[in-house]
């Protein structure tokens, strides 16, 4: 014949005699080796812990972590090794509180990716009509560069015929205004054709 010996969640031993009942160590009964006639106590023990030891005083003998449902206040309360605590509904709420808390945080967490998805598909937006801007003024310069060139073509075959016409004295003083009148209009439409572009390049640089 040998004790029981046995070790609880923390580590403090507990030793159960031969052939005895012991209700001296905890709240429940502690059968020892070769005890007869256990059966009450046994049972008893599986309906004290079912009802968490209901009854209007506290349970004899607690131990660290155990739950007592006292039936004057109709709560639960745990031993924390001095003495019984009651779980309230104010525990309770404040962890409820605690969960709203979060659900806000995430909802204003959700809101804020989707403004930030919205101001991407923006930022994209205005990306892809840059880019399209882009590309029509690439085209306009492009257009300006050739119209550049045909007027500075005209003015230089005008003043070469205006040249040629004085050396050869075959136009009239008059001829010769209209035509320098015409190689002058044609100069400022090249100075306005170049305007023309300079701006759409710094409107290119410059978006």
């Amino acid at each position: 014949m040998a004790d029981y010996n046995i070790t609880k969640s923390n580590g403090d031993p507990i030793v159960i005699t031969d052939n005895t009942i012991d209700n001296s160590q905890l709240s429940t009964a502690l059968i020892g080796q070769n005890t007869i006639d256990f059966g009450d106590d046994l049972n008893a023990n599986i309906v004290h812990l079912l009802e968490n030891f209901a009854f209007d005083t506290e349970p004899a003998n607690p131990t660290n972590g155990q739950l007592w449902y006292d039936t004057t206040t109709g709560f639960i309360n745990v031993y924390d090794g001095v003495d019984f605590n009651e779980l309230s509904t104010t525990q309770l709420e404040a962890n409820t509180a605690d969960v709203a808390t979060l659900q806000g945080q995430v909802s204003t967490l959700e809101n804020e990716v989707t403004s930030a998805t919205t101001n991407i598909t923006i930022l994209q937006g205005q990306v892809s009509t840059l880019e399209s801007d882009v590309v029509t003024l690439e085209s306009d310069i492009s257009t300006l560069q050739s119209e550049v060139s045909f007027l500075q073509g005209q003015v230089s075959t005008l003043e070469s015929d205006i040249a040629t016409l004085e050396a050869n004295d075959i136009i009239s003083d008059a001829k010769i205004v209209v035509l320098e009148n015409q190689v002058s209009t044609l100069q400022d439409e090249v100075e306005t054709a170049t305007t023309g572009l300079l701006d759409r390049v710094t409107a290119l640089e410059n978006p």
